[in-house]
């Protein structure tokens, strides 16, 4: 091995803690980050494997799956993997850079294989699993990765970039991470077409589904396969963040959004819209200045922490009148009663709190688009709420007057009735 392995393997085998993140395989890095182990002796990697056994401050793995890589035949390496539980990130690349720069993916190699099949014995401490730039499609490679990603059950990210992955292997992904309580991330770009969108749904509609994140970028998921999706969202209360740029989808993306998060066809239906989907990201042919305008109101409000809070202020926006007539009730005699009054007053009560209750938001730093559509600046908008719950305790008394005023008030066969009260 060259001295810079030497130097990384050195450091391996001390428990280095400025060492966090192994690279194998990574020549060309040069000098230019550490951590980079090359080599074409077998023996070298069960020296390596042996280190990374008894290793606790490695928290990350990253194998280039080209060039002369030889760990095939050599288990000590694979054996130590098994042993080591410190490292919860895994990620496989098989980029090739031609001369002209540009990315072509290679095979996903027996390398590949054994390094995934180690980890799914050794499941418990993988967080993070990316695989890109491959041909999975070969050798047993698709069955070997979904059988990982279901074992790997605290899995909390996933990554699969242009892997040439079919609608029916992207089945398979979906029921692997069914149920997986921690995955909050999934990134997938590998010319996903409308086709593959129904088995996305499929996840995003599963009540037990935790995942907060979804990245699908640079695919090939136009309006049919969008609108599956946006309305695998009308039960969804776990996803903030959607992003579809680099797809051909366009306008009517748009409108499903804007009705998903606030729609504005009746109270009950702003009451029952998505609270929780914090920023988007539309297609290509879907982004400008007018559809981001569009869009950010509702996405900001769903910033707020508190969904019933978003929910009071999306009511108090967008229906500036109230009908009370709804809410006028009669009691088992038939007579009409108050019995809604005190609610009402509660509620506006409850609004008066939920309008002050701003979070900022974390900016998602992370976001792959500058076009994303995502604002954290506090929304401004004047509810006016005591003149509405005035209003609304004054419909009731125009309804039922007698219910307001003492009879000592009231005229009798045009007569003020006087009070025999002392």
């Amino acid at each position: 091995m060259n001295s810079r392995s030497e130097e990384t393997l050195q450091r391996v085998e001390e428990n280095d803690d400025v060492y966090d993140i192994l690279r194998i395989g990574y020549g060309w890095y040069g000098d230019r980050v550490p951590g980079v182990f090359d080599s074409i002796i077998t023996g070298d990697f069960a020296r390596l494997g042996k280190a990374i056994s008894m290793n606790t401050n490695l928290t990350r793995l990253d194998v280039e799956l080209l060039g002369g890589l030889n760990i095939t035949s050599d288990t000590g390496f694979y054996e130590g993997l098994k042993q080591n539980s410190s490292i919860g990130t895994l990620e496989l690349s098989g980029m090739n850079e031609d001369e002209s720069g540009a990315v072509h993916r290679t095979d996903f190699t027996e390398t590949g294989r054994n390094i995934l099949m180690a980890y799914q014995e050794n499941n418990t401490h993988i967080t993070y699993l990316r695989i890109e730039h491959c041909n999975i499609l070969q050798d047993g490679s698709d069955s070997i990765i979904a059988t990982t990603y279901k074992r790997c059950i605290n899995l909390k990210h996933i990554s699969i970039c242009d892997c040439n992955i079919t609608n029916e292997w992207l089945m398979l992904i979906v029921e692997a991470v069914k149920g997986h309580p921690s995955l909050e991330k999934l990134w997938m770009s590998n010319e996903i077409e409308d086709a593959g969108c129904s088995a996305i749904s499929a996840l995003l509609e599963d009540q037990s589904s935790s995942l907060r994140d979804l990245w699908l970028i640079g695919n090939e998921i136009g309006n049919k396969g969008a609108t599956k999706l946006v309305n695998s969202l009308a039960n969804n209360a776990m996803l903030e963040e959607l992003v579809m740029c680099g797809n051909p989808n366009g306008q009517i993306i748009v409108d499903m959004i804007c009705e998903l998060v606030c729609n504005t066809s009746s109270i009950n239906s702003t009451f029952t819209s998505n609270h929780t989907l914090e920023n988007f990201s539309p297609g290509e042919q879907a982004l400008g200045i007018e559809n981001q305008s569009r869009l950010r109101p509702f996405l900001s409000m769903n910033k707020t922490a508190n969904k019933s809070h978003v929910a009071i202020k999306k009511i108090l926006k967008y229906h500036p009148y109230i009908n009370m007539d709804l809410l006028f009730d009669w009691d088992m005699d038939g007579e009409r009663s108050l019995k809604s009054l005190p609610y009402v007053i509660e509620w506006f009560d409850r609004a008066s709190v939920a309008v002050v209750d701003y979070e900022k938001g974390s900016s998602r730093s992370s976001s792959p688009s500058s076009d994303n559509i995502d604002s954290n600046e506090e929304e401004r908008y004047d509810y006016h709420l005591e003149e509405r719950k005035l209003s609304s305790v004054y419909e009731f008394a125009l309804v039922m007057p007698l219910l307001f005023v003492p009879s000592s008030h009231t005229n009798v066969d045009g007569k003020k009735r006087k009070s025999t009260a002392h």
